[in-house]
């Protein structure tokens, strides 16, 4: 099955560092943050129908440490959905496809930032 999902996700993300900038060229990153996700456009097998998706809030969580000579930064994210992903009540020839579909909550990744 091919799905193409189109988002558009406005993020914002509070970065606070544990240690003086000036002093220390590794400074421990605490951000704190989320998102807000609008669905755009999405087609899949079944349905090219974006009220098939729910539009919700992410919220974000990023541990890392910044290197201030070099001004990049590396961390470990974990993003949190507060929404169901798909639309519990969207109906396509009379079903409700999307009934017993649950969502991820939760991702873990890896952010690289470069700043110039």
């Amino acid at each position: 099955m091919k799905t193409t999902k189109q988002m558009l996700s406005t993020t914002l993300l509070a970065k606070i560092r544990l240690m003086k900038y000036e002093s220390n060229r590794i400074n421990p990153v605490i951000g704190i943050g989320g998102s807000y996700n609008y669905t755009l456009r999405y087609k899949d097998d079944i349905t090219h129908d974006k009220d098939a998706l729910n539009n919700g809030f992410t919220g974000i969580i990023d541990l890392g440490f910044i290197n201030t000579e070099a001004h990049i930064q590396w961390s470990l994210r974990y993003e949190h959905t507060f929404y169901n992903f798909y639309n519990k009540d969207f109906e396509l020839n009379g079903m409700k496809i999307y009934e017993d579909s649950k969502s991820t909550f939760g991702r873990i990744g890896a952010v690289f930032t470069y700043s110039f």
